[in-house]
C-alpha cells in the first residue's frame, strides 16, 4: 500500500502545476508531451512544458512562487 501511495505522489509531482498564463499577445503556443496547445489566459503551465512565441509575440507567466516573467 505504501508503494502505491508513493508512486501516485511521484506521478502527480511530475505533472504538477508550476504557474499559469496571465496575458499574451500574438502567436504563442505550449508544447506538452508531443501535443501543442494554443495559448489562453489561465492556461496552467506544467513542468517540462515548452512555451513557443513567434516573431512579435509575447507571453506573461506567473509562477506559483510569485515569480513573474514576460518572454517573447
Amino acid at each position: 500500500m505504501k508503494i502505491i501511495i508513493f508512486l501516485l505522489l511521484f506521478v502527480v509531482s511530475l505533472f504538477a502545476s508550476i504557474g499559469k498564463i496571465v496575458s499574451y499577445d500574438g502567436d504563442v503556443s505550449i508544447s506538452r508531451a508531443n501535443e501543442i496547445y494554443k495559448c489562453e489566459v489561465g492556461f496552467v503551465i506544467l513542468k517540462k512544458d515548452l512555451i513557443n512565441t513567434l516573431k512579435n509575440s509575447r507571453v506573461r507567466i506567473n509562477f506559483n512562487d510569485n515569480t513573474k516573467i514576460t518572454m517573447g
